[in-house]
């Protein structure tokens, strides 16, 4: 499903008028291309697209995929929008494109910057924790970056985002342990928690959970979670 924002429409009309359609032309066409690359590399892997926002100034598409997918498929996703940016530019050179780019790599919310970030912080940080650190490093890059009055809408934007995702966190691990409860993947990496709550539980790895010289399998112990509700 496609979902084209009204303000696109405005934005459109408004370059239009200005004498700026040329512009709007090369500027949409190399965010399309640019999204073109999430979608095609997300669809290499499987994932299943529920939705493509077309945004005045931006695009962004909503996979329908899980939580617990492998983290290096997550970051050739992410990494696929830049790539096929540079793409366009190469053969379609203009003045938009390193502005752009520099913009989306920032470590904000929901850039793909901060994309890239969370990726890579889901390698060494539990998976929990990572919400928190995505959450302070877009609100100080947004204060740091957006000083800019024509940025300040996007920069509203952006926090209001950044605080949406951190409200938002309690959901997303609780996803996030259903779907190893209900799955039971085979990951290939084990960690092994002395004495750490459950909360502590990071991608890629299955846990083994060691507590007062008990030891209880990641599995066990999200079957004590959920069925003894």
């Amino acid at each position: 499903m496609i979902n084209i924002h009204p303000l696109f429409y405005i934005f459109v009309l408004i370059s239009i008028f200005t004498a700026h359609f040329k512009d709007c032309i090369i500027v949409t066409s190399m965010i399309l291309f640019h999204e073109l690359g999430h979608i095609l590399v997300g669809r290499l892997y499987g994932w299943k697209i529920e939705k493509v926002n077309i945004l005045p100034i931006g695009s962004h598409t909503i996979f329908n995929v899980e939580l617990n997918r492998p983290i290096f498929e997550e970051l050739m996703v992410v990494l696929a929008g830049p790539i096929f940016q540079v793409l366009f530019n190469y053969y379609f050179p203009n003045r938009y494109h390193i502005p752009l780019l520099i913009l989306n790599l920032l470590p904000i919310y929901p850039l793909d910057g901060s994309k890239i970030v969370f990726s890579l912080l889901n390698m060494f940080v539990n998976y929990y924790l990572t919400y928190d650190i995505i959450t302070i490093t877009s609100i100080i890059s947004i204060i740091f970056f957006f000083k800019n009055k024509y940025l300040l809408i996007l920069g509203l934007y952006t926090v209001y985002k950044s605080l949406e995702l951190y409200k938002n966190k309690d959901g997303l691990f609780s996803i996030f342990l259903y779907e190893r409860y209900k799955h039971n993947y085979n990951f290939l990496r084990t960690k092994v928690l002395y004495n750490k709550p459950i909360y502590y539980m990071m991608r890629d790895y299955k846990h083994i959970f060691i507590d007062k010289n008990s030891v209880i399998s990641e599995q066990n112990k999200l079957k004590k979670l959920y069925e003894s509700k």
